[in-house]
C-alpha cells in the first residue's frame, strides 16, 4: 500500500505520488482494456523505459496468475487474470529498439519546471553547426 500523508490539509498541487499514480492507473487500464485502440495509439508516445517497466511488471503479474487492484481517490481499477494475459499478450509482441544518437555541441544549462502536476527538465544546448 501506497498512501501519503497530508496532515489532514488539503493540498493545493497535485503532488508527483499521485499524479505518478494516475498516470500509472490510466497506463494499465489502457493496455488490458478489450479494445486494441488505447494501446496502438499511446505506444509511440511511450518513453522506452517506462514501456520496459510496464512490460516486465505486466510479464509478472501474468507469470504468477495474479490479479491487480489499485485504488486512487478519483477511480478503482481492477484486472481480472483474462485482463492480465490480454496486456501480456499486447505488451510481449512489442519489441523496442533503442537508437542512440549524438550531437556535439555546448550544455548551455538544464531548465526545472513545474508543468501542471510534474516537474520536468529541459536541457539548453548549443549544437556545432547551427
Amino acid at each position: 500500500m501506497l498512501e501519503e500523508n497530508d496532515e489532514g490539509q488539503q493540498p493545493l498541487f497535485e503532488s508527483p505520488t499521485r499524479a505518478a499514480v494516475h498516470k500509472v492507473t490510466d497506463l494499465l487500464q489502457g493496455v488490458a482494456a478489450a479494445d486494441d485502440g488505447w494501446f496502438e495509439g499511446h505506444l509511440q508516445e511511450l518513453d522506452f523505459r517506462l514501456f520496459a517497466s510496464l512490460k516486465n511488471f505486466i510479464s509478472t503479474l501474468h507469470k504468477g496468475g495474479s490479479t491487480l487492484k489499485l485504488s486512487e481517490e478519483e477511480h478503482d481499477l481492477r484486472l481480472t487474470p483474462a485482463e492480465v494475459a490480454r496486456a501480456y499478450e499486447r505488451v510481449s509482441q512489442v519489441e523496442v529498439d533503442e537508437v542512440e544518437e549524438t550531437a556535439e555541441g555546448e550544455l548551455l544549462g538544464i531548465v526545472l519546471s513545474r508543468g501542471g502536476s510534474s516537474l520536468g527538465r529541459r536541457m539548453e544546448m548549443w549544437l556545432v553547426g547551427e
